[in-house]
């Protein structure tokens, strides 16, 4: 048996590996005869590390753990100590021909290549804003696009060695790898190209350390992922509640086809659905925004501003519902903008703030300074959703909110949503939809209408390949039939109409309240608890579901009809 890490370190992992099987070998060991040979050796782990003292430090940890393993057999220490050269200073994302052609040797070395290797670590985590041009150019090598982690890397290269034999491997990643619009784009093409599958997988979890734990450091949310082109029957998948056997785990570590992985679209798959878009991008250094205990003393100094002054509302303002204020000029005169010395001072510095840019794009919009950058929203009444919302909760919070208020780029928003739209997306099959689907920010889900929104399939979805039958045996639809109802049994649209009605009359019932604490599972108001169980209801049998259906199984169901709409 052989052991490399190719993100070696200071060689934790391979001292644990050596560690661990010596202390099975001597246990053993104290069973047979006393000249029985030693056989674990530390000649069988291999690393690869970029950094020379931490290959050195590597070397060392290895000699220490076998010297320590001989004391505890009570045979004494063999000397000279090992002599033994498989940790390497290199660069294990070396993408040279030769190199690259045999997975992870080095010029002049290279590891065993059978059915005995084992390929563990915990490879660097770099999003894409921290890598630098080479590993971002590494990234797009191997899988055609930059916007990976760069642990993904990883997978690739151990992939390649996987290929055709029973070689195993096993990484702890940056859990975003399995999120959002990662499994398409990282894990799909190693299943088609090199045939992986998951073995085992722990799902996410913090992982820290005590000197973390007392500077207050950022925890680091993880994954563990073994895989290997030969998997077991039966998988060992790893939950918050304790490990389970399955027959499969998917790309986003959970129990499901390894074909159910959703990629990004710019148009919802259901047709008719209507359209969903980001806010406002003011891309402005903050100086077309008002802060909430700013705005008096503006609006003192320069009252003519303020039919030009609106609400300004971000994520995070909706969710905590917080003030906050913006310029918004549209149809303002030069003249009147002019006149208006606070405002023009503001609008200067903006001018000031996009020409300093490296951006073409943002030079180009100093041209209109007095204008937000990107303005996607022209008016009327519209459904926000926030882009990030905490794990916590049940039901993403999202309302209504009308032209009194400019949404910001981390809201997403659908202009002229009816009630039957909110009732649908605010509902369990919606919400266990994106909580498969959707990417991550630390563990707070991050919505994104590209990867789930847009892959959502609605319920008039059934009717449009003919085949759903909703309650009491009636047949949803065919898209088209049903004035005003999006093809929809009209019994069903008028239902969810009135739940979703419901959820609006429940909150009234909280003036004042912020979505935090409506939405809080420890004080969720019991009528709007209720409002909304009434609306999961009438959406499932808009399905044809039972009220009672298990989030996996809305999820496995979600996924059919998604493949068919999408032709994946």
């Amino acid at each position: 048996m052989r052991f490399l890490d190719p993100a070696c370190g200071s060689g934790n992992f391979l001292t644990e590996s050596f560690l661990s099987l010596r202390r099975m070998e001597n246990k053993i060991l104290r069973e047979l005869p006393p000249d029985s040979p030693v056989k674990v050796s530390i000649k069988q782990f291999y690393g690869i590390e970029y950094n020379h003292f931490a290959v050195a430090v590597s070397r060392t940890a290895l000699w220490i753990s076998s010297n320590q393993m001989w004391k505890q057999l009570k045979r004494g220490n063999p000397l000279p100590l090992e002599d033994y050269d498989n940790i390497k200073k290199g660069d294990a994302m070396a993408t040279l021909p030769e190199i690259d052609a045999k997975g992870w040797p080095e010029p002049g070395w290279e590891v065993p290549h059978d059915d005995m290797l084992y390929i563990m670590g915990n490879p660097p985590f770099l999003g894409y804003s921290q890598q630098t041009k080479a590993q971002k150019d590494e990234v797009k090598l191997y899988f055609g696009r930059a916007k990976s982690d760069y642990v993904a890397c990883w997978f690739w290269k151990a992939a390649e060695m996987l290929r055709d034999t029973r070689i195993k491997a096993a990484f702890v990643a940056t859990n975003s790898i399995v999120q959002g619009e990662q499994p398409a784009y990282v894990f799909k093409p190693l299943r088609e190209r090199f045939g992986i599958k998951i073995e085992f997988a722990h799902q996410a979890f913090v992982w820290t350390n005590e000197m973390a734990e007392k500077d207050n450091a950022a925890h680091v949310h993880v994954v563990v992922i073994g895989f290997s082109t030969c998997p077991p029957k039966m998988r060992k998948l790893y939950t918050p509640e304790g490990m389970r056997l399955v027959e499969n785990i998917n790309f986003y570590l959970a129990d499901g086809p390894d074909e159910d992985v959703a990629e990004p679209t710019k148009t919802a798959i259901t047709e008719g659905a209507p359209q969903m878009m980001l806010g406002n991008l003011p891309r402005d250094g903050g100086n077309l925004i008002i802060k909430s205990e700013d705005y008096a003393d503006f609006l003192k100094r320069e009252p003519k501003a303020a039919k030009y002054i609106k609400r300004y509302m971000m994520g995070d303002d909706f969710i905590n519902n917080k003030l906050r204020y913006c310029l918004w000029l549209v149809g303002a005169e030069p003249d009147e903008i002019r006149s208006m010395p606070q405002v023009y001072k503001r609008v200067e510095a903006v001018k000031a703030f996009r020409l300093a840019s490296d951006r073409p794009a943002t030079k180009k919009a100093a041209k209109t300074s007095w204008l937000f950058d990107e303005r996607r929203y022209s008016g009327g009444n519209y459904v926000a959703i926030p882009q990030v919302s905490s794990e916590r909760r049940a039901y993403i919070p999202m309302g209504w909110l009308d032209e009194s208020v400019i949404p910001g780029d981390t809201l997403h928003i659908i202009p002229g949503a009816t009630l039957y739209d909110f009732g649908v997306l605010t509902s369990r099959v919606h919400m266990a939809w994106m909580r498969r689907v959707c990417g991550r920010l630390e563990m707070r889900y991050r919505y994104s209408n590209t990867i789930v929104y847009n892959t959502f399939c609605w319920p008039e979805a059934l009717g449009a390949r003919g085949e759903g039958v909703g309650a009491r045996g009636q047949r949803v639809g065919v898209r088209g039939q049903g004035v005003g109802t999006r093809g929809l049994n009209p019994k069903h649209y008028t239902r969810i109409c009135e739940t979703a009605q419901g959820i609006l009359d429940a909150r009234a019932n909280h003036p004042g309240t912020s979505f935090a604490g409506l939405y809080d599972e420890a004080v969720m108001p019991p009528e709007l608890r209720s409002a909304h169980e009434r609306n999961d209801a009438a959406v499932c049998r808009a399905y044809g579901w039972a009220e009672d259906i298990s989030e996996d199984e809305i999820v496995r169901r979600l996924f059919v009809l998604y493949h068919e709409l999408s032709g994946k």
